[in-house]
């Protein structure tokens, strides 16, 4: 199933979460904790996956929910790819924009533990004057009890700077 999204967030960041946990604590931890996330694109918490985004303002990419891990991926056609997993007590996957404080698609999935693969293009494209460029975010989910993050392509620079 393909879902795709455009929507507005704010500090360059969405979030997937299992729409079961809404007292998610709202401290990530240390600065190394965070200076990794930005530097994978990613970061996770409590059944909780943040997206770091390049785009500050205006979100655009989709979500594809399959039944088993896609092995066949083109790493030539993206700039960043990176996964972890997040586990679904409910059976509803939120994407929310920043900091929760807006529920841009609910996906109802089977409870379970997921892996969710990140694949980001554009990276490298020009900024509007509001810190939007041309990236876009394909994120697949799948069945999976793998755990921890794992880079399967990196950022030739850290865009981040």
């Amino acid at each position: 199933m393909r879902y795709k999204l455009n929507f507005q967030t704010d500090y360059g960041q969405f979030y997937l979460t299992n729409s079961i946990d809404i007292n998610l604590k709202d401290e990530y931890g240390t600065k190394e904790w965070f200076d990794e996330a930005l530097k994978t694109h990613i970061g996770f918490h409590e059944n909780e996956l943040i997206i770091f985004t390049l785009s500050t303002n205006r979100i655009k990419g989709e979500i594809n929910v399959l039944a088993k891990e896609n092995t066949n991926i083109n790493f030539d056609k993206f700039d960043h790819i990176v996964e972890s997993n997040i586990n679904l007590n409910s059976c509803v996957l939120e994407v929310n924009s920043w900091f929760r404080n807006f529920t841009v698609k609910k996906i109802i999935l089977r409870s379970g533990k997921y892996r969710v693969r990140v694949y980001i293009s554009n990276l490298y494209t020009e900024r509007d004057s509001n810190e939007n460029g041309k990236d876009y975010y394909t994120i697949e989910v799948w069945p999976d009890t793998t755990e921890g993050i794992e880079v399967l392509k990196t950022a030739k620079e850290n865009v981040f700077k």
